[in-house]
């Protein structure tokens, strides 16, 4: 096994050793790779029936319960009628950026929520986005629930 991972869009760099998709449904045609470097756990998707682009979500069951698998969405997203980002600080390093910011969010029954995040991304030496990650606290988001004024 490889000790690094090179982000470029290849899979050169994984093996079946990496495969986290061994005996699961829904993933025909689909391999699952994941593994851990340097202080940040990396996933490859790859696929010869599914295009995943842009618009692709992958969903993790990190509490291993089935039960809870759509909870965040239908809690975070799906009532969401607006979203605005406010970012208040970055710090750039080298191909990444940590922002300091808060998703205000209108949901559809007028309802006001604001989140405030650390959301980090990293890109490719050709500016593409090879991963994104965002650190909230659903507990901090809950408190700020309020009606329009």
């Amino acid at each position: 096994m490889a000790s690094t991972i090179t982000l470029d869009g290849q899979l050169t760099d994984w093996t079946n050793i990496d495969r986290l998709d061994f005996g699961m449904t829904g993933l025909n045609g689909s391999k699952v790779y994941g593994r851990f470097v340097d202080g940040t756990y990396h996933f490859a998707i790859e696929s010869s029936t599914v295009s995943i682009g842009a618009d692709s979500t992958m969903w993790l069951n990190t509490d291993k319960n089935t039960a809870t698998g759509y909870s965040f969405w239908d809690l975070a997203i799906a009532p969401v009628k607006t979203f605005r980002f406010t970012i208040r600080d970055s710090f750039a390093n080298g191909n990444a950026c940590a922002n300091i910011g808060t998703f205000s969010t209108v949901l559809d029954d007028g309802s006001l929520a604001d989140t405030d995040l650390i959301a980090v991304y990293r890109v490719n030496d050709q500016g593409q986005l090879v991963s994104m990650a965002a650190h909230w606290e659903i507990e901090r988001t809950m408190a700020t629930v309020r009606k329009p004024e």
